[in-house]
């Protein structure tokens, strides 16, 4: 089963973004690729938004299975790469969820790449976990993938890693443009997917990130 692990990144109060920005990309990336047993690395910068998005960046990484994330973790190329993070990262404002990724059809695919949507998602305090799940992948699914200009669709389900998970959920939607995603949600199946998300997600704790990214290690096609 493949794992995907994110990183919702904060920087540190005393870096700046372009420096944050600069030591991700240019000395950071390069201890992440060295990872044992890691098949893909994609960093996403946030689009400039009002209010400020809550993350300087989301890294994700991609493993086969659990085990090679596990094996990874005890590699001395992660405590590299942990020890560099101080460098840059505030870790106390800096979140993590691995989760196995599932991939949802939609009408028109193409490779992903270019501007994504990452929702990050709590389930509403009166569902239950399965109740929460079978309403994402069964009836709000169906809905999101209709979505116009939408080119590919991923729902991350939770993985145990013996502590509860920060999130419930992340779903990532990918678009050629900004333009094509923001018109997207102003479109009749737009509203339907904003109005569903209430069914099933808690928005007082929910959020997403428009971003773009930058695959220094490409997923796997």
């Amino acid at each position: 089963m493949t794992i995907v692990s994110y990183a919702l990144l904060t920087r540190r109060a005393d870096v700046p973004v372009q420096d944050f920005r600069r030591h991700w990309q240019e000395v950071h990336a390069p201890l992440v690729s060295e990872l044992p047993g890691l098949t893909a690395y994609v960093q996403h910068l946030p689009v400039a938004v009002e209010p400020p998005p809550p993350y300087d960046g989301v890294a994700e990484l991609w493993f086969e299975d659990l085990d090679a994330l596990r094996a990874a973790a005890r590699s001395a190329a992660w405590a590299e790469m942990r020890a560099d993070e101080s460098r840059f990262i505030d870790r106390q404002r800096t979140a993590g969820i691995a989760v196995a990724p599932s991939p949802v059809p939609v009408p028109d695919p193409r490779p992903v790449g270019g501007v994504g949507l990452l929702g990050v998602m709590h389930r509403r305090p009166d569902l239950t976990r399965p109740a929460y799940l079978e309403h994402w992948r069964g009836r709000h699914g169906t809905l999101a993938a209709r979505l116009p200009g939408l080119r590919a669709y991923v729902h991350g389900v939770p993985v145990d890693l013996g502590s509860d998970p920060p999130f419930d959920g992340v779903s990532h939607l990918w678009f050629d443009t900004i333009d094509e995603l923001r018109a997207a949600f102003h479109t009749g199946v737009g509203r339907e997917v904003r109005a569903d998300e209430g069914e099933f997600v808690d928005a007082t704790r929910s959020f997403a990130l428009l971003l773009h990214e930058h695959a220094f290690v490409p997923r796997p096609s």
